[in-house]
């Protein structure tokens, strides 16, 4: 058998070795990129109705896209020496990027873009319990792609030192002209109806994952370049009306909340993970309300929904939005990941962050997350944010490890894989009684646990199903996922009406905040779980409609008081709205920047990634939105905090300081 192998090789060698062979072996080489990104394209879900449904009609990007590819595979054909390998190499990193925005796209509803690259650790974690499942056509397609490489191994093109290095220069001119220069901005883009500003989901769909992922990256950078004319951008439109008698000038007086100045109460902020109401999903029943107290407690105080800016992860996004004020859309995209570079964008305190504003005016501000502190690097973060103490699972008493039936290593203060929202409300409360001790007003800001991803079957073993779900439209397998993910709901929401029981016995003025974070994920094919529940219109991010975007981006939020009038109406808004009017209900002195995003507040609800949402709550396309004032003044006050420089930075601090 080797023998015939060997006579065989030798056969097409010899073959290929002619000289007319050599070159339609160069010729192959040449078109060999369009054939991998059409193979490859086949496996970004975003562009199945997009591009790849008419790839002739957008031929321009499909060659745009083989260009990428094939100048990569010269730039490494100048190090190895061999066709094969540079092709070999380019196709096995993209394919490794094809299949991770496969996944997320599946799993998430989102796609995966360069910001993900910094998360690679957060996700190993998350999801070493995780069994996750590659499709045989992901394999196949990644199959046939190496098949289309073996006729480069034949290929004899070797030259010498000073032509490879004239290649490469070559090759990165050729780059930067087509991918990272003014001609790409101002004349292909345009020419190929590129629009990296738009939402990402629909770039990657119109584009494909290649000039999708490249996008992404240059307008997270362009955001640097913007920022040197971004203060007066947003001081023109904040500073007029003030002078005008528009909004309450600031003068370092009160919030114009709803306490007198003297009076302080105590703020608890609990942001639930993928805490959301299952009854407004369609199609299913349980066998008890798994929201009962959210519901008894929404019918006498503040309440409504509340925009964030991701689906089914990003904590951290959802969770800066709300202690910073600053809408994420303005700072390259919805998934972009603010906690991750630290040594970027928390070299320095953030001192107009809700944190710093509460210690200004007396209080103790204290996070409590029962996860470890270096996921989502919060334990570096949180400090920069004004928080002076951060209570982790590192510093939580969680009693002795054991091994359960299943062989998982937990604690009895573990429900499932993570730490209980009971365990997490007993933290929360020893904080209450701690500042009480002392006197101390306390503003807490609390992450749960218990309901992280992922939910099936087995996740609550040994523990008593407390709810139960119903539908004709699921299996047996995902009726098992929802009864976990409801029981996670349904503790999240015992505890609540707990925290607030306990509060209300006492007599420290108080106001809770609970919200939640994100949609869950349902699975291996999140999307297609909400649509077979007539939930959203199509299981394809990229074709969701706004009543589909509205649906899988609105979280229910409460604002609950022992001491404040419960007529207030917020209705919908986004996550930094959610904050700034918390502050003013505390009536606690607030600085000008969050003066700022209250008067913001006046001009819309919501603006993400996804959707604007005006006064009206009306949900809109981003694009009609792009040059209106307020849409203008907030981005550049956005801009002006997080990418100018360091004498920036101090200018823009002169102008809001206390």
């Amino acid at each position: 058998m080797k023998i015939m192998i060997r006579q065989l090789w030798d056969i097409i060698n010899n073959a290929a070795q002619k000289r007319r062979a050599q070159w339609a072996l160069r010729a192959y080489a040449c078109v060999l990129p369009l054939f991998v990104f059409l193979i490859l394209e086949g496996l970004n879900p975003a562009s199945v109705e997009g591009l790849m449904a008419a790839p002739l009609s957008n031929l321009g990007v499909v060659l745009l896209s083989a260009l990428f590819i094939a100048l990569c595979a010269v730039a490494v054909f100048t190090l190895t020496g061999s066709a094969f390998w540079s092709y070999a190499i380019v196709s096995a990193v993209l394919g490794g990027a094809y299949v991770i925005n496969n996944l997320k796209v599946m799993i998430a509803g989102q796609v995966f873009v360069p910001t993900d690259l910094m998360l690679a650790g957060e996700a190993l974690m998350i999801t070493r319990d995780t069994d996750i499942i590659i499709e045989m056509t992901l394999l196949l397609r990644l199959a046939l792609v190496a098949v289309l490489h073996l006729p480069l191994i034949f290929l004899k093109f070797k030259p010498g030192f000073t032509k490879r290095w004239l290649m490469f220069c070559g090759a990165v001119a050729a780059f930067v002209l087509a991918f990272a220069s003014n001609f790409y901005n101002d004349v292909i883009m345009p020419a190929l109806e590129i629009h990296p500003r738009g939402p990402l989901t629909a770039l990657y769909r119109d584009t494909g994952f290649i000039l999708g992922f490249h996008a992404a990256a240059m307008d997270h950078a362009a955001r640097n370049l913007e920022a040197a004319t971004a203060g007066p951008r947003a001081m023109q439109f904040f500073e007029e009306p003030r002078r005008g008698g528009v909004m309450p000038p600031y003068d370092g007086g009160g919030g114009g909340g709803v306490m007198p100045p003297y009076t302080r109460p105590n703020v608890i902020v609990v942001m639930s993970e993928a805490f959301m109401d299952p009854n407004v999903i369609y199609n299913l029943e349980f066998s008890t309300n798994p929201v009962s107290n959210l519901h008894r407690l929404s019918a006498d105080h503040i309440s409504g929904d509340v925009i964030v800016p991701v689906f089914g992860g990003g904590t951290a996004n959802t969770e800066l939005e709300f202690l910073t004020g600053s809408p994420l859309f303005f700072m390259g995209s919805a998934y972009y990941v603010p906690y991750s570079n630290t040594g970027r964008y928390f070299f320095r305190d953030i001192q107009t962050a809700m944190p710093h504003l509460f210690r200004a005016n007396g209080y103790r501000a204290v996070a409590v997350h029962p996860f470890t502190r270096y996921f989502f690097a919060r334990g570096l973060v949180y400090p920069r944010l004004g928080f002076e103490d951060f209570i982790a699972y590192e510093d939580m008493d969680l009693g002795e490890y054991f091994y359960d039936k299943l062989g998982r290593l937990v604690t009895p203060a573990y429900k499932g894989l993570y730490v209980s929202d009971e365990f997490f409300t007993d933290e929360i409360i020893a904080q209450i009684l701690l500042a009480e001790e002392d006197g101390q007003p306390l503003f807490l800001f609390g992450i749960s646990m218990q309901n992280h991803w992922e939910y099936w079957g087995n996740k609550y073993y040994g523990w008593p199903q407390d709810v139960t779900s119903y539908s004709p439209f699921l299996n047996e397998e995902e009726l098992a996922r929802v009864d976990a993910f409801v029981q996670g709901i349904y503790d999240a929401d015992k505890q609540l009406g707990r925290l607030i029981d306990f509060i209300e016995a006492r007599d420290t003025p108080t106001i809770v905040v609970f919200f939640g974070d994100h949609m869950p994920i349902m699975g291996l094919h999140t999307d297609r779980f909400f649509q077979d529940l007539g939930f959203i219109s199509d299981h394809r991010p990229g074709m969701w409609n706004e009543d589909d975007r509205r649906k899988m981006f609105s979280m229910p939020y409460l604002v609950w008081s022992n001491f404040a009038p419960t007529d207030e109406d917020w209705g919908t808004l986004s996550t930094y709205f959610l904050g700034a009017q918390m502050l003013r209900h505390s009536g606690i002195y607030l600085n000008r920047y969050w003066h700022h995003v209250l008067y913001a507040s006046r001009y819309f609800s919501a603006l993400t990634e996804n959707h604007y949402v005006d006064i009206h709550e009306n949900f809109r396309n981003v694009w009609s939105v792009w040059n209106y004032d307020h849409v203008i003044a907030m981005e550049a006050l956005t801009q002006a905090m997080w990418f100018g420089t360091d004498d920036f930075h101090y200018s823009l601090s002169e102008i809001i300081r206390n």
